[in-house]
């Protein structure tokens, strides 16, 4: 999945909505930045069934300006994907 944050300054916290769309609880048992410069939490690492979530996600870039691309890993007790990859676009500005 992907999400693109609007421009933004270089310190700022957006948020993306998770939706569980089966019947079971869906329980986020971790989430992976691979850059140093966002990261995020969840409001509610358990989710029922139809139910939706945040994932609160910061963004500081002080040291870089411009368009980037973050990926951030979504852990789960998913037995067919246990891990979700979504993509999020920035693009910078002082």
């Amino acid at each position: 999945s992907e999400h693109s944050f609007p421009t933004r300054r270089s310190s700022d916290l957006d948020t993306i909505t998770v939706t569980n769309k089966g019947k079971k609880i869906l329980e986020i048992r971790k989430i992976i930045s691979h850059d140093e410069c966002i990261s995020a939490t969840f409001k509610n690492n358990k989710i029922k069934g139809g139910a939706s979530s945040e994932i609160i996600v910061n963004l500081n870039s002080v040291k870089t300006l411009g368009k980037r691309e973050h990926v951030i890993e979504v852990i789960t007790n998913d037995p067919k994907n246990p891990i979700q990859t979504i993509r999020v676009s920035s693009n910078v500005q002082k």
